[in-house]
Parts: structure tokens; sequence; C-alpha cells
């Protein structure tokens, strides 16, 4: 039996089909480097954007020494007088 879709419906099952092609669509636009070029760019300045509204801005990360250990090699110690306790060190 032929049964006939109304207009809702029909938008209803082509609103479907193209949330089914998206993901290929997006893949797709990947393939073409100006524009994948454009893509990356604009969402690492989004990335920038949220991370600079979202988190806290005045926290610094720990720094570390590079001097003075001797062949170039990082020191695990932070550059505060400050020992892994918490306690003031004496050096």
């Amino acid at each position: 039996m032929i049964t006939r879709l109304e207009d809702k419906e029909l938008k209803r099952q082509n609103r479907r089909q193209l949330l089914k092609l998206a993901p290929v669509a997006v893949l797709g636009v990947f393939a073409f480097p100006k524009v994948s070029d454009r893509l990356v760019s604009a969402g690492v300045r989004f990335s920038d954007w949220a991370s600079g509204g979202l988190l806290r801005t005045q926290h610094l990360a720990q720094t570390f020494s590079n001097f003075g250990n001797g062949g170039g090699r990082r020191s695990a110690r932070p550059r505060n007088d400050r020992t892994a306790d918490g306690s003031a060190g004496n050096s």
C-alpha cells in the first residue's frame, strides 16, 4: 500500500537525512587545505577565547630553573625557596 507523506513528515525525513550526512560533510571540508587551515585557526582562536574566559588568568604555572644544574638538564626543584612539604628551606 502506498501512503502519501504530508509536508511535515517529508521535512522531518529530510532533516534526518541531513543529520545523518553531517559528519561526512564535516570530514569532507578538511579535504580542502585552504578551508581546513581556516577552520583550524578559527578553532584555535575560539579555544583561546574560551579558556581565557573560563580559566584563572592570574594563576600562573610554576616555573623551574634551567641554570646551574650541569648539562642543560632541567632541575626538578622549583625556583621558590619552599621544599616539597611546604616548609621554608635553608638553601
